[in-house]
């Protein structure tokens, strides 16, 4: 794998740097491309991460703030399903999304 030197490049280089990197691992092992479908399921699901843990993280602050106030235990409780269901629908959602590109690239 070559390396990439960024010291110098700009914003705008570095992002065309990193696609360029990106859609150069979408190749098959025949050399033919598999598409930037594949390219844009990792952009969505690192979006998806990066949101989830953003959520989440407020969600436990707020929660916290809750569980002090009146003394419950409740706030924190529902806060813990809340997350877990938001984790579970996006990873369904990325797992339906990489079954749909699967397909895809498996068609002739």
């Amino acid at each position: 794998m070559a390396y990439l030197d960024m010291t110098s490049a700009t914003g705008q280089d570095r992002r065309s740097a990193c696609l360029a990197a990106i859609q150069a691992t979408t190749v098959s092992d025949d050399g033919a491309a598999i598409g930037n479908s594949i390219v844009v399921a990792y952009v969505r699901a690192v979006w998806l991460f990066s949101r989830n843990d953003a959520i989440g993280n407020l969600a436990v602050v707020i929660a916290a703030g809750v569980v002090w106030l009146p003394a419950s235990r409740w706030p924190d409780l529902i806060v813990a399903f809340a997350i877990a269901a938001l984790f579970l629908q996006s990873a369904w959602s990325i797992i339906c999304d990489a079954r749909g590109d699967l397909r895809q690239a498996s068609r002739p």
